[in-house]
């Protein structure tokens, strides 16, 4: 369980940063194409019996329920629940030269990123596609600082967590090819001070780099979802179309504990999975789904609870707090000459913990984005 959950957290973590490592990065073969071996888990949940039973439940097909559900399946029974489509059904999200289309393209309840709005204005995405958020963000790959670990106060076993990242590494991150204008761009911050220059690296660390990406030389993505191809084909069950609703809990002596779930397919039938054993029910829906699911299932705040008239299972205040907007602004630069159209190579980090990455969607302008990790025009 122990490496399964490592390599989920190193999964959530593509555009973070982890500290210096030495030796030579390894990435995946630029040769590779893309590989879709991992449909063979895939069923729509319209087609799996109203009720089941498995070792472990994973809520969320994204950055860190892929590999989890996957590691898991090594030696247990494992259903991955996701509500969005797999990406080949949305083709845009492959390719590099669309990633803008991912951002802008009219939500119908069943596009790959969802649209949404905070209490505070602040337009949102988020991923609504087998892989999550690594298949519709702008690819770039980078490990944990070590501050990130330090704050959180998990200990883990750090031989481990670099093999976890190696094994992340040659099959979703790429060496890019850098465009000649983002050089030129490198070359002006380096001049402009931000130093050192880290050369390209996995690190996430002060100055100036080049960073690894999830999209090869082809411009076709490479997102969590390949990471289910090292799937056990006898233990791992993929559900698309599958709406987890709530979380099944159970009173026991030793306390409360999840005994399974309930998810609606596309035809509105609602399904239970429930878990044997020692089995574990474990959420990846991410920083907003994860905490929804809580509140809808009983856990959270007792007077939020109350007011929206769903029964308290588990008080716990902070269920739902602490959320944080991720600010960035944008230069938007219309140079006089044409520049190839790419997606963030390099980047740069100062030691007042500011970012700017630097993308080009059209041939005919390009983005320095400030402080943020995700374009969105």
């Amino acid at each position: 369980m122990e490496k399964s959950t490592t390599a989920a957290i190193l999964l959530l973590l593509y555009f973070f940063g982890f500290c210096p490592q030495p030796g030579v990065p390894s990435f995946a073969n630029p040769s590779d194409d893309l590989d879709f071996s991992y449909v063979k888990f895939v069923r729509n949940a319209t087609d799996l019996p109203l009720l089941e039973e498995y070792d472990y439940i994973v809520v969320g097909g994204g950055t860190a329920g892929c590999p989890l559900a996957t590691t898991l399946s090594a030696n247990y029974s494992v259903l991955l629940l996701e509500r969005g489509n797999i990406p080949s059904a949305y083709p845009n999200v492959l390719r590099a030269n669309e990633t803008l289309a991912n951002f802008m393209q009219e939500d119908d309840g069943k596009t790959p990123a969802q649209r949404f709005t905070s209490e505070d204005g602040v337009a949102n995405l988020r991923g609504r596609i087998l892989g999550g958020s690594s298949m519709i963000n702008i690819g770039i790959y980078s490990r944990a600082d070590g501050e990130f670990y330090q704050k959180s106060g998990i200990k883990l076993d750090m031989n481990l967590v670099n093999n976890s990242y190696e094994w992340v590494e040659n099959i979703v991150a790429f060496r890019p090819n850098v465009t000649h204008w983002q050089s030129v761009v490198k070359d002006a911050m380096l001049e402009a001070g931000v130093r050192p220059d880290n050369g390209l690296t996995l690190d996430h660390i002060l100055g100036s780099k080049v960073t690894a990406t999830l999209f090869d030389d082809r411009g076709k993505r490479h997102g969590a979802v390949e990471l289910l191809n090292k799937g056990h084909p006898k233990n791992l069950r993929v559900a698309i179309h599958a709406t987890v609703e709530r979380i099944i809990f159970s009173s026991k002596a030793s306390g409360l504990s999840a005994k399974g779930i309930i998810y609606s397919d596309s035809n509105g039938r609602s399904h239970r999975a429930l878990i044997r054993g020692k089995g574990e029910v474990i959420l990846s829906a991410g920083a907003i789904g994860s905490p929804q699911l809580l509140l809808l299932s009983g856990v959270g705040p007792k007077s939020y609870l109350s007011s929206r008239k769903i029964p308290v299972v588990h008080p716990q205040p902070y269920v739902g707090q602490f959320m944080r907007d991720n600010p960035r602004n944008y230069i938007t630069i219309l140079p006089p000459f044409q520049v190839e159209a790419s997606t963030a190579q390099v980047c740069w980090r100062s030691n007042a913990g500011r970012k700017i990455r630097v993308t080009c969607f059209f041939e005919i302008i390009f983005n320095l984005t400030c402080n943020g990790l995700k374009i969105i025009q």
